[in-house]
């Protein structure tokens, strides 16, 4: 969606609200060009300080986020990082158990396009199929119990 969103409108800011934070999709949204990110955790008053500095062109951080992104400097390699925005975002979507047709209307385009990104992801990571790719999910904590709602 903020790929879409900067292709139509290029100088749009965007302001992200996430419900769990991954380092790895703040890093994937940062690189999209979203100008700020926060998380449930921040009280209306940040809401505030954060549009008036994106407002500034200035780049905002809610401080778990930034915390989150910092650590992950630290921690082992996450084999996610290897992935493109919107691998991570069909990655996400096949995660939940999502089929290739329902994702393919989702993201308009073909069964057939998400297949080809299925096997690309497949690849990156070392896997074969959408279980191991679960499994390998849930290991690297990019799937918990509240992912449900907390894909940004």
């Amino acid at each position: 969606m903020v790929d879409r969103a900067k292709r139509i409108l290029p100088d749009t800011l965007i302001l992200v609200y996430l419900r769990s934070i991954r380092a790895v999709e703040c890093q994937s949204l940062l690189s999209l060009g979203v100008s700020g990110l926060m998380d449930a955790s921040c009280a209306s008053e940040d809401v505030v300080v954060a549009l008036r500095k994106i407002k500034r062109q200035e780049v905002h951080l809610a401080p778990k986020v930034a915390q989150a992104l910092a650590l992950s400097r630290f921690r082992s390699a996450n084999p996610f990082e290897k992935l493109s925005p919107r691998e991570l975002t069909v990655c996400d979507l096949v995660i939940e158990g999502s089929r290739a047709p329902d994702i393919a209307q989702q993201l308009s385009v073909s069964a057939k396009t998400i297949n080809t990104y299925r096997y690309r992801i497949f690849e990156k990571l070392g896997i074969a199929s959408d279980v191991e790719l679960t499994h390998l999910a849930y290991n690297h904590g990019m799937k918990g119990v509240e992912s449900s709602h907390g894909r940004v």
